[in-house]
């Protein structure tokens, strides 16, 4: 279980360094972080045959800056980078042998935003200034084993669109 973990977390952060490089936000991993500067989270909840869970996006405001000073704007800015977010995690996951399907995103704005002490640690990063925090709580249900190599004929480019 400890390589699985590993395998999606590993996942989970080429996701988000590649979400946010997408849209010119360079942004480097972060031993420490001060989470009291996390104003902004985004929350969106998957389920599958083999895992459930959520992805937990937090952001002081400099990463967001994007969406320009309107406060509205940033909270919409950030609900659909957490939807990018988990649907390149789970264009991956699929190539990778399983597949999650994606709740709608909820925002919430607060001060101290932290895990508790018994929660799985988030994956921190540093841009802009500011500070992101991705917290990817997961419960596999299975006896799941991810591919070794993906499969990328069973994904599409982040960017295609699909039509059905």
């Amino acid at each position: 279980m400890p390589e699985l973990r590993t395998q999606i977390e590993g996942v989970v952060t080429e996701c988000c360094v590649e979400l946010f490089s997408h849209y010119g936000v360079a942004i480097k991993p972060s031993e420490h972080s001060s989470d009291s500067n996390l104003a902004y989270c985004a929350i969106i909840g998957f389920t599958g045959n083999d895992m459930r869970g959520s992805l937990l996006l937090a952001c002081s405001s400099e990463p967001l800056t994007l969406a320009g000073e309107n406060v509205h704007g940033i909270r919409d800015w950030l609900a659909e980078l957490a939807n990018q977010m988990l649907g390149r995690i789970k264009n991956r996951l699929l190539a990778l042998g399983t597949v999650i399907y994606a709740t709608t995103p909820i925002i919430l704005r607060g001060e101290h935003l932290a895990p508790l002490d018994d929660q799985p640690r988030p994956q921190l990063f540093r841009a802009n200034g500011g500070v992101l925090s991705v917290w990817f709580d997961v419960d596999v249900l299975s006896d799941l084993e991810l591919a070794a190599t993906p499969d990328v004929s069973a994904s599409v480019r982040e960017g295609e669109t699909l039509l059905f």
